[in-house]
């Protein structure tokens, strides 16, 4: 059985793991830069709430997944999404 919830600050080093054990040679060229930019958000001491649309996966054995995400302006002429 697996529980769903908000990302946490000391989830970072073992979704950095994760991360790197699944990511395969056509991966985006910025994903490290994005996915980096956000665990670093999560990380910091001072935030008294995860981003919005960071969640971790877990089993009893610990962290088994991971979903990060972001709201996106308009930025590229589409419309706001995650």
């Amino acid at each position: 059985m697996f529980e769903i919830r908000q990302i946490r600050q000391d989830d970072a080093s073992v979704v950095r793991v994760l991360d790197a054990s699944i990511q395969g040679d056509d991966h985006s060229a910025t994903w490290n830069t994005y996915v980096e930019r956000l665990l670093s958000i999560i990380e910091l001491d001072w935030l008294q709430y995860p981003p919005w649309g960071c969640f971790a996966a877990e089993d009893e054995s610990g962290l088994v997944g991971f979903l990060l995400s972001e709201r996106q302006t308009t930025a590229y002429g589409l419309p706001p999404g995650a």
